[in-house]
């Protein structure tokens, strides 16, 4: 676990729409983690009818489908959340680092900001203490991190 977390201020004047994707793989964790980013959303504001959830088989999977809802101009922003448990092949380094690429590629070509909140784990312990809403909690931070972009662009805009 880390030593400090980062904070954030947000100040949002309107109530954005956001996406959040889960896959199914260790869906175990990413649903901790999307129930988790929902909550928080909620606590800040955003109305649940502002919030639209999604599905997609796993991580690299996740840019395609953030491509599509980028593109349709629906959501000011968009979530991921998936989660890569290191098995014995190279398999895992080409499911974290491809999935990571492509979701900031949709991020820059479309100018929506799309989230990575994809946990790349050694093992199911890591995992669980990662997507938990007692320890790390990393649904709550990567939705306080949209929250807070999603301000500063608006501010720059």
């Amino acid at each position: 676990m880390r030593e400090s977390k980062p904070e954030f201020t947000i100040n949002n004047s309107r109530k954005w729409r956001v996406a959040i994707i889960s896959c199914n793989w260790n869906n175990q964790f990413n649903d901790e983690m999307k129930y988790s980013a929902i909550e928080t959303l909620k606590e800040h504001s955003i109305p649940e009818k502002n919030i639209t959830e999604f599905q997609c088989p796993g991580a690299f999977e996740l840019p395609i489908l953030s491509l599509k809802l980028a593109k349709s101009r629906k959501f000011d922003a968009i979530i991921c959340f998936g989660t890569i448990i290191r098995g014995d092949t190279y398999h895992f380094e080409i499911v974290a680092n491809e999935s990571a690429r492509g979701i900031m590629d949709v991020s820059l070509s479309t100018s929506v900001p799309v989230f990575n909140g994809i946990l790349t784990c050694n093992n199911t312990e890591q995992a669980e203490i990662r997507a938990s809403k007692s320890k790390e909690n990393k649904g709550r931070e990567v939705a306080l991190s949209a929250l807070a972009l999603l301000a500063e662009l608006e501010r720059v805009s």
